[in-house]
């Protein structure tokens, strides 16, 4: 942390993550996102802000970028899509049970589930 911090953020939220699974993984070809690849990432024990000290900074060149010809329009343009999308995967009743169930899942990892019932804990 010396020289860098890397904030990654693997989920924004969970309707982001049905458009995500539609879409599929860029990296690895067929590879399934299930509940293992939701709570692996939806750690609500680990939460770091530190990163938004950069907001007013931010704000600032977004405001900077959206004002370049035609890239306002571009980023509205995005943004309905990919709402427009989580929109028409919801009409799908497979995808409202997949975020029913994603809802219902464990806040712990497949691995840590696994050393809880190992250990006794619930």
């Amino acid at each position: 942390r010396r020289f860098a911090t890397l904030n990654h953020y693997a989920l924004r939220s969970l309707d982001s993550y049905l458009v995500k699974n539609d879409r599929g993984d860029v990296n690895r070809e067929h590879r399934a996102f299930d509940d293992t690849y939701w709570r692996d990432r939806n750690d609500a024990a680990w939460e770091d802000r530190s990163i938004q000290r950069y907001l007013p900074a931010l704000r600032a060149e977004m405001d900077r970028l959206k004002a370049l010809p035609g890239i306002a329009e571009l980023h509205a343009n995005a943004v309905a899509a990919h709402r427009a999308r989580g929109d028409a995967l919801l009409a799908d009743p497979a995808y409202r049970a997949m975020q029913a169930q994603l809802r219902e899942a464990s806040s712990y990892s497949a691995a840590e589930a696994q050393v809880r019932a190992e250990i006794g804990l619930k």
